[in-house]
């Protein structure tokens, strides 16, 4: 389900599992959100992250022009090769172009909840020059699913001028 805001840029997605035959799955809602090279993109690290460095570099080599914040690490696009780091936070955050966007967690994960690589909940891909793109991906929680059973997640997304959007 799809709603826009009357006022504001920002949209609301609630994106659904309903698991209707076969055998019991372990799965998640994994949502993808494709934009243009970015001038940088941010992701969440929670005050109480999981995670050793609030962060893990789930790529084959290491980061580019990467850094970490207080609440956040920011991300470069390496032109010559692809990269991927995940966080434990629940926002992501691109500015370009004088734009600049957020893609927020706003549904609440179960406690204790299984996630996918390496206990990460947001990720940034960067994918090189051949097709200068990135990735902002919000993953769900992992459950195993059985005929009948439905697994939701919600995230809204918020468009802004740049000197607009402080963080």
């Amino acid at each position: 389900m799809i709603t826009l805001d009357k006022s504001a840029a920002v949209m609301n997605i609630v994106t659904t599992y309903e698991k209707v035959q076969g055998d019991p799955v372990h799965t998640g809602i994994w949502t993808i959100t494709q934009l243009t090279s970015p001038e940088n993109v941010y992701a969440e690290i929670p005050a109480k992250s999981a995670l050793a460095d609030g962060y893990t570099n789930l790529g084959q080599g290491p980061l580019f022009e990467m850094s970490r914040e207080a609440d956040r690490v920011r991300i470069r696009r390496d032109p010559k090769r692809s990269t991927m780091i995940g966080t434990d936070g629940n926002w992501l955050f691109w500015t370009g172009n004088g734009i600049s966007l957020k893609i927020e967690r706003t549904s609440t994960p179960p406690a204790n909840a299984d996630w996918p690589d390496k206990g990460t909940r947001l990720h940034v891909y960067t994918n090189p020059d051949n097709q200068p793109y990135i990735e902002m991906e919000v993953m769900g929680a992992l459950t195993t699913m059985k005929v009948g059973d439905k697994i939701s997640s919600s995230n809204r997304y918020t468009l802004s001028h740049e000197n607009q959007a402080k963080q």
